[in-house]
């Protein structure tokens, strides 16, 4: 958890620099078919229209011998 947090801001910046897209963030995502489903992404890609494209998930993995 701490590695995700300490790196997922480069993660995200180096996303962005590579594929071009925008990502805005947008919080807690119900389902609008079943009310007791949500996920919370870490972004909301969205192409160059500003149209919505993928959600982004962010892990930074870490393994004690780095």
């Amino acid at each position: 958890m701490i590695m995700d947090m300490m790196y997922e801001k480069s993660a995200r910046e180096a996303f962005v620099s590579k594929t071009g897209h925008i990502i805005v963030d947008c919080g807690m995502i119900e389902s609008a078919g079943n009310k007791w489903l949500g996920f919370s992404p870490d972004g909301v890609v969205l192409n160059l229209n500003r149209e919505p494209i993928a959600l982004l998930e962010i892990k930074c993995l870490y393994h004690k011998g780095n």
